[in-house]
């Protein structure tokens, strides 16, 4: 089952693995190269120094041109590539509120009006197995199927079912649960979400992008102005020995100068589609669910031991055993449930 994580996870190591191999492969040319301009010179009889030194020292140039090319080609696509991850990052971030990195409060009633899949996505806007488990456990309650040594479908009706659950029983009902796409999973629960009125359009991306856009012009414009005033006061320092300490900024100064616009356009450009695809934030309804979440999070966290239990040991805590996959805190029954699912 492929989750973003796992996407995003194999996505950097490719991107990653490409550009050592292409750096590697161009740095192999230019080693190339010079070797021809080598073989070159041992061909020709009688060079003068003059004709052997101009020779030796386009071999030279050569080779280093292809280095530096080389380099210079990774480098502007790692740079496309982190200003992607970066704003993939903040995109995701800014969906959350203060109370995602710091709540204390304590909550233990159960919020039996959503199910697992959307409370989760209101949770941090993200959906991963520890989800379908959940769904699974919750449509057990539900008696529509059960979970022992594998999983069984006992009423195939799917009456009172959010579309996100329905997709899961579908899945289950045609034996692809195993082939589950994460993306129309996580499309069916924004559309519950939407349904349930949890979510709103975040109207503020645009002055978000324009804050953005003057803040790095700013700091542009102090760097340029840096860059080109450094050598007048490089000069204007009494003591020497200071002065050449601080030439490395002026190469930072030139660095910075050189990606920050492509960089910025990346970023901006990236973060500008990411919340065009999906422009929702939760509403005040949701960040109340969301509150309680928290809540929930904190009481199970310090007062429970369903972090510790296997999934046939608990009968009384169904309810609270869910909660407690969703929110991350019980990896060892999403693990016992996942190898039923992938049998």
């Amino acid at each position: 089952m492929l989750t973003k994580k796992k996407m995003i996870r194999g996505i950097d190591l490719i991107f990653w693995l490409f550009i050592i191999i292409r750096t590697i492969m161009d740095m192999i040319h230019g080693i190339e190269i010079g070797d021809i301009n080598l073989d070159a010179i041992n061909t020709v009889e009688s060079l003068g120094i003059k004709e052997y030194a101009s020779i030796c020292f386009f071999m030279v140039f050569v080779f280093s041109f292809y280095i530096i090319v080389s380099l210079f080609k990774s480098f502007y696509l790692t740079i496309l590539y982190i200003g992607i991850r970066v704003a993939y990052r903040k995109y995701n971030k800014e969906k959350l509120d203060k109370i995602d990195f710091k709540n204390n409060s304590y909550y233990r009633d159960i919020i039996s009006k959503y199910s697992p899949a959307v409370l989760s996505y209101i949770d941090d806007f993200k959906l991963e197995e520890k989800d379908i488990v959940a769904t699974l456990m919750s449509l057990e309650l539900k008696q529509k199927l059960t979970i022992k040594d594998d999983i069984k479908i006992i009423n195939d009706s799917e009456e009172n079912l959010d579309e996100n659950e329905k997709y899961i029983f579908k899945k289950l009902k045609s034996n692809t649960l195993k082939n589950i796409n994460m993306l129309e999973f996580e499309e069916k629960v924004k559309k519950d979400c939407l349904d349930y009125n949890l979510l709103e359009e975040n109207k503020d991306i645009k002055k978000k992008i324009i804050k953005k856009v003057i803040f790095t012009v700013c700091i542009y414009i102090l760097i340029v102005v840096g860059f080109f005033n450094f050598p007048t006061f490089y000069n204007n320092i009494p003591n020497k020995n200071i002065a050449i300490l601080l030439l490395p900024v002026m190469f930072i100064l030139f660095f910075i100068m050189i990606i920050l616009p492509f960089s910025t356009i990346v970023y901006i450009k990236s973060y500008y589609r990411m919340n065009k695809q999906n422009p929702y934030i939760r509403n005040k309804q949701a960040r109340n669910i969301n509150k309680k979440l928290e809540g929930l999070r904190n009481y199970m966290k310090d007062f429970s031991q369903l972090s510790k239990s296997q999934y046939n040991e608990i009968v009384l805590w169904e309810d609270y055993l869910i909660y407690s996959v969703i929110l991350g805190q019980n990896s060892k029954i999403v693990k016992e449930i996942m190898k039923k699912i992938n049998v």
